[in-house]
This record gives structure tokens, sequence and C-alpha cells, in this order.
């Protein structure tokens, strides 16, 4: 997924871009890991490194519930910012100004196919230059996350996730 990160940075112009993955059964957002020793994808809550979240925290999951891009100006003012979940860098060189969460929406659900379900969500920390982010950069990622939907899915699929 680190390939996915990447892009979205690229196409953001940000310092910083992780993605986060939704759990629609534990109703979580969580990180995957590769094992440093093993060539294996690790999905874990443990409490040595808390990988998973409720979605009752930041501004990845206003972007999960609400199926809608969440652009926030000012991060430190705004209460729904969760540096955990919103910059897992948090101890970067650079504080989070700015955040941009865009889920990722995936396939239908198999109940109501009128519906999406979110696959996760691309969060976007501190455009480059100390800009904002704009209309033009929710647009831009919605387009790649159709892409990253598929390899999301895909994926989920091989590693039975």
């Amino acid at each position: 997924m680190r390939v996915i990160e990447a892009q979205a940075k690229v196409i953001l112009d940000a310092e910083r871009v992780n993605v986060l993955f939704f759990d629609h059964k534990r109703n979580e957002l969580y990180r995957r890991r590769r094992d440093k020793d093993m060539d294996t994808i690790e999905c874990t809550n443990s409490l040595a490194q808390p990988l998973a979240y409720p979605t009752s925290h930041g501004l990845a999951s206003v972007a999960i519930h609400t199926l809608s891009a969440i652009m926030c100006q000012s991060a430190k003012d705004d209460a729904r910012f969760y540096p955990p979940v919103d910059d897992p860098r948090a101890g970067a060189a650079t504080p989070a100004a700015r955040v941009l969460a865009v889920p990722i929406m995936g396939r239908e659900d198999k109940e109501n196919p009128q519906f999406k379900l979110p696959r996760g969500v691309v969060v976007a920390v501190n455009k480059a230059g100390g800009q904002e982010f704009t209309q033009e950069d929710v647009e831009n990622v919605k387009i790649y996350n159709c892409l990253a939907a598929k390899i999301i899915e895909t994926t989920s699929y091989l590693v039975g996730v």
C-alpha cells in the first residue's frame, strides 16, 4: 500500500500521506505494516503497536462516516483532528497544519446495491509550501481513489482480509 501513499503524495504535493483501511464489521480504521523479517502483511490491534482505531476519532473517521472529503485548514484548531489516526508521524519535523481526508469508495453493498462501501481513506498532511488544500485536490484524489479501491479490493481478496 506504500504505492498508493506515494502516488497520492505526488498528486497532492503533500508532505505526508497515509492510507487507512476500513473494517466494516468492527467499525475500525486500521493500518497495514510489513513484517521486516518476513514478506507478509500484518493487521494488528495489539497494545504494543496500536494500528487499529474505532471510527469515533479523527478527520479520517468523519470522512468515512459522511462519505465525503474533509478539508481542514487548521488542524490544531479543529477538535476532530486526532493525531494517532490523522497524522501517525506526528513527531515529524513539521507539525500537521492542514489535513485532507478523502474516502476510498469500493464495491457496492450486496444488501443495498445502490450504495458503495468505503474501503478506506487517504489522509494527506501539509501541502508543500504551506499552501491550502483545494477543491481541485479533492477532485484529483477522488479520481485516483477509484484506482486505489480496485488495488485494495484485490489485495484484500488475495491476503484474505
